[in-house]
């Protein structure tokens, strides 16, 4: 993938472009897309990773705003 990521930004092809040049007929990379494409396969890997993150770095906020002020110190 790092490649073909160079390939296109020093050829300036769109991502497209560069996988239709490299990928022939009922090869390899043509059936590890076509899973790809299946159901909108990427679409949902994509959409469940970004989910996946977001709740982490939700929890990671909450861990580092720590104990709240009012509850550290005694009462008076």
């Amino acid at each position: 993938m790092l490649g073909t990521a160079w390939m296109a930004a020093s050829t300036h092809e769109s991502m497209g472009d560069v996988v239709r040049r490299v990928a022939s007929p009922n090869g390899t990379t043509e059936a590890g897309l076509a899973v790809l494409r299946r159901d909108d396969v990427l679409d949902k890997l994509v959409s469940l990773t970004v989910s996946a993150a977001s709740r982490r770095a939700a929890e990671l906020a909450e861990e580092a705003k720590g104990p709240k002020l009012a509850q550290e110190a005694p009462s008076a």
